[in-house]
């Protein structure tokens, strides 16, 4: 009995440890919770409504009604991305130590911040933290309370004026009025504010009024306002695009928050194109196409219609040429002058007649071809993707009634895109040690004896990246598919047995593999059986290698070939010109 009672003793032992460990933090838990119920948390708004980019103040309090003392109290505020303290930075979490609490002691603390301009709602939600040791116990507990605000917009008006339609070429107004909204409570002053218009690329400004004194010649900065002040800024300007087309302009109130710009209120307006008085395109032969192969000719036709109850004089018509891929020894202008500055043509009455005055309602046309270079300019690895772009304007100088314009413009642009290529080189092999791969059997090829070859594959991707790359072979009569393989690729060689094929799924190949990089290759060895037909004949071991892909450019299918293989091998340079003779 005694050695059974000393045996069970270390169990005993641990089972009273582990118990004790577990009341221990269970009371500990427990005790630190109930503590803290008695720890009153809370934070007050001022003013109520807080106000975009106007100072604010969160005022916390700590009640300890507890019957301990509380040590090393810290006070935070998780703070969302839309509200920063006033002193500026980009701290989410802003602290301040409370010291130590007394029990029946009272904290305040006062954090000032800032609401930041915020899209898809008025309410900003975070949290106030006390965090604090009890008693002399080391470790830290936590109390947590939620602080809303509600978020007004800062009282400003914004209004813009634009015209729903204007002509390419033709002067127009835009205009953005803004102001302090009068009905508003707020009596503070605002932040610095300033106007300011977005234009499109192709907007030319003319004049605005008053001038632009911001960092840019589409900023207005603003005078400090009260309720029910107003201001207004216009510009002037044209902008060149074609028939139809839209764009857009926009007024921004722009106010300066902690050293940064933030949108505070915008308005936009969508102006289109009409069609012009002097109507105007550019198309290649009868505009279906927008691919064509390198070495193709360009057949362009500037078409253009006097829309007006006035006949147009003095038309000048110019097209930039624009792309790495044109020829341009095989220009020929019919009837343009040529300029290499900017490779420009110019059409007018020196050179084509009807272009000196254009009746109401006639319509005419220019032309001119150009061919595509037969090799791709590739030099760099982002040398691809090749595309030609003819921008094109026709002008004169009358101008229609009630057209406020110098002149009557229009313009038209044209891209068409290159289509890339792809080539497959198929080599047999009966000597091939670099490919790691071993032959056997019998040189010259005999009838009824197994003989090993090795095929390779290699891609050149000139232009375009392809996706979903496949490269197939139809095996020749009496040649197996031995299954060994290689390749620098992760996709390997494969035989489909129901189409007796060699498959190579490649998938996607980067432009200018194979020109500026390691061309995608793949190897695998065959096994031919000559017959007693083959006697004193080549024999024919591939069928033509096959290869298509996606051109990832144009999103055109592409397609090429390689040559079928037989017993000449004239790639391995150890096999002569009659050395693939089948003999008996």
């Amino acid at each position: 009995m005694l050695l059974e009672s000393k045996a069970r003793n270390p169990r005993v032992i641990w089972i009273t440890v582990i118990a004790i460990l577990i009341i221990g933090a269970a009371t500990f838990y427990f005790w630190g919770r109930l503590s803290s119920q008695d720890i009153s948390l809370g934070a007050q708004v001022s003013p109520q409504t807080v106000t975009v980019g106007m100072p604010f103040a969160v005022t916390v309090n700590l009640s300890n009604n507890s019957s301990n003392d509380l040590g090393d109290v810290n006070l935070s505020l998780d703070l969302p991305d839309s509200v920063r303290p006033v002193g500026g930075g980009s701290r989410a979490i802003e602290t301040k130590s409370a010291g130590d609490i007394s029990r029946g002691g009272f904290h305040q603390e006062t954090f000032q911040l800032i609401a930041l301009p915020l899209q898809g709602g008025a309410e900003r939600t975070f949290n106030v933290t006390a965090s604090y040791t009890i008693g002399s116990i080391t470790a830290r507990f936590d109390k947590t309370s939620k602080v809303d605000i509600n978020v007004q917009d800062l009282p400003l008006t914004l209004e813009l004026t634009a015209p729903d339609k204007v002509f390419s070429g033709e002067e127009f107004e835009v205009t953005a009025a803004y102001g302090r909204d009068a009905s508003s409570n707020i009596t503070s002053d605002l932040p610095l504010l300033s106007l300011r218009f977005d234009y499109p690329g192709t907007f030319a400004l003319t004049s605005s009024d008053p001038q632009a004194t911001g960092t840019g010649s589409n900023i207005w900065p603003i005078a400090a306002m009260k309720g029910g002040d107003i201001g207004k800024a216009i510009v002037r300007g044209k902008v060149s695009l074609p028939d139809q087309a839209a764009f857009n302009m926009a007024a921004n109130l722009v106010a300066s928050i902690l050293g940064n710009d933030y949108v505070v209120l915008s308005k936009s307006a969508q102006v289109s194109v009409s069609p012009s008085p002097l109507a105007f395109n550019v198309s290649v032969g009868d505009g279906s196409r927008a691919v064509f192969q390198p070495g193709e000719t360009l057949n362009y036709i500037l078409s253009y219609k006097n829309n007006t109850a006035v006949a147009l004089q003095s038309i000048v018509i110019k097209a930039s040429l624009n792309g790495e891929m044109l020829d341009l020894n095989s220009l020929k202008t019919n009837g343009a002058r040529f300029s290499s500055y900017g490779d420009t043509l110019t059409w007018d009455a020196s050179g084509v007649p009807a272009l000196a005055s254009l009746a109401a309602g006639v319509d005419g046309n220019v032309t001119f071809s150009v061919n595509l270079k037969s090799i791709y300019p590739i030099r760099r690895l982002n040398d691809k993707n090749f595309s030609v772009k003819v921008d094109a304007r026709i002008e004169s100088p009358t101008v229609p009634y009630l057209i406020a314009a110098n002149s009557t413009v229009n313009t038209s642009a044209l891209i068409v895109k290159v289509a890339g290529q792809v080539a497959v080189a198929a080599l047999g092999y009966f000597r091939d040690a670099p490919s790691g791969l071993l032959n056997n059997g019998p040189w010259p090829p005999k009838v009824g004896v197994p003989t090993d070859f090795t095929i390779h594959w290699k891609l050149t991707d000139y232009s375009t990246d392809l996706a979903s790359v496949e490269v197939r072979v139809k095996l020749a009569d009496n040649v197996k598919f031995t299954g060994q393989v290689k390749a620098n690729t992760s996709a390997m060689p494969r035989f489909d047995s129901s189409t007796n094929e060699v498959v190579w799924d490649v998938g996607q190949v980067p432009a200018t593999s194979g020109i500026l990089t390691d061309a995608p290759e793949a190897i695998f060895q065959v096994e031919a059986t000559p017959q007693e037909s083959d006697i004193g004949k080549y024999m024919n071991l591939l069928m033509p290698t096959g290869v298509k892909a996606q051109d990832s450019f144009t999103n055109q299918p592409l397609t090429a070939g390689g040559d079928a293989i037989s017993t000449r091998l004239p790639s391995d340079p150890t096999v002569g010109q009659n050395d693939g003779l089948v003999v008996n």
